[in-house]
């Protein structure tokens, strides 16, 4: 504000009449066509606890139609990221660093999130980057990708190994990394590959962290509703300086930017984004009520009050044939151990024969449970 009155672009000019027009800016990004990622594609899902940030009367997201006190932005969620708690924001990064950030829906994601919101933007991928999360294993079954997948916990696992013997062991039972499809890779062949094809998962957890630090730390949370704006406007802010070296910063990168949103030709007005709702996927009451009493049911299994799922759980739609199916070779292994299914060594039964006894074990549910509780 002050800026442009001593500059002399205005005589006079409000605080409000500023905001607004930083948000119906800001409104704009959100059309601004996306880069195309090539190469290999880093890709990861981020969660901002939802807010109403601005709003008199927000809503309880768990109890549908039901009001809910103001809360700190402190405050803990009470079920975790797999909910309407929580806003999903999906990032793919590319090879050169250009990125991508939507936000696609309200807790878990799922197979048409990836496709309506990243897919579009692939061009020429020769691996795909990710964590454990089974939603990217069943995209890349389905694309046919190369699919590079790290441990949540690799560099905590690692640590823990004292040697290359210790390390070998933690490989082969997926506490490292893997390939998914590429046959049987050894420690050192992994490690080879990583090199030559720059497999990692870095590129996105620092764009994670660029993301974090304006919507948390910069704008102390913004109201959910929202979010894709903010995650727009960052990702466009993030691919300009990968394009030209440094962020916009003089008045001609910054009136040549407000050029680009203006003849994108999309009237914005300040009522229609004080109206503006959370357009989002949410999880239905069904599946709300089903991820509390599975919770529950883990807590008390666990003896643990503070358990939560997270996407890399394996439990998105609750379904223990789904469980059985797309969870990592070693928590299959793992599983068979709690339920004391013999044999359940890699060398003494595949995997097609273990997937069969789990799921017709009566305790599977069970089992399940204690498994989540374990982390």
């Amino acid at each position: 504000m002050n800026t442009l009155i001593n500059e002399h672009y205005v005589v006079e000019i409000t605080r409000p009449t500023v905001l607004m027009m930083v948000q119906k800016l800001r409104e704009l990004f959100v059309y601004v066509p996306k880069p195309e990622l090539h190469g290999v594609i880093q890709m990861d899902e981020m969660f901002f606890h939802e807010s109403q940030k601005g709003i008199d009367n927000p809503t309880d997201v768990l109890k549908s139609g039901k009001r809910r006190k103001g809360r700190r932005r402190s405050e803990l969620s009470k079920y975790g990221t797999m909910g309407n708690e929580f806003g999903t924001v999906l990032c793919a990064v590319d090879e050169v660093g250009h990125a991508i950030a939507k936000h696609v829906c309200m807790g878990h994601i799922e197979l048409d999130d990836i496709y309506l919101n990243i897919h579009p933007y692939l061009k020429n991928v020769t691996f795909i980057c990710t964590d454990m999360n089974p939603i990217y294993t069943q995209y890349t079954s389905m694309e046919s990708l190369p699919h590079y997948v790290i441990h949540s916990q690799y560099h905590k696992n690692k640590a823990k190994c004292k040697n290359e013997k210790a390390l070998i062991r933690a490989y082969e039972n997926d506490l490292l990394d893997y390939v998914e499809g590429a046959g049987i890779l050894t420690y050192k062949q992994m490690n080879e590959l990583k090199k030559e094809k720059h497999l990692t998962i870095n590129g996105v957890n620092g764009f994670h962290s660029e993301l974090r630090r304006y919507i948390d730390n910069i704008e102390r949370g913004v109201s959910t509703k929202f979010l894709d704006n903010w995650c727009s406007f960052i990702s466009y802010v993030h691919n300009y300086k990968i394009d030209n070296g440094h962020t916009p910063s003089s008045l001609d990168e910054v009136e040549s930017i407000l050029k680009e949103l203006l003849n994108l030709n999309i009237p914005v007005r300040i009522k229609n984004i004080k109206q503006k709702e959370n357009a989002v996927r949410k999880q239905t009451a069904k599946y709300t009520k089903k991820l509390i009493e599975t919770t529950v049911a883990s807590r008390v299994k666990s003896n643990n009050p503070y358990l939560k799922f997270n996407e890399e759980d394996g439990v998105q739609n609750f379904d223990k044939r789904y469980f059985v199916m797309h969870i990592p070779e070693y928590k299959k292994r793992k599983l068979a151990k709690i339920l004391g299914i013999k044999p359940f060594s890699p060398t003494a039964i595949s995997s097609k024969e273990l997937k069969k006894k789990l799921l017709k074990h009566p305790k599977l549910k069970e089992g399940i449970l204690e498994l989540i509780g374990l982390k």
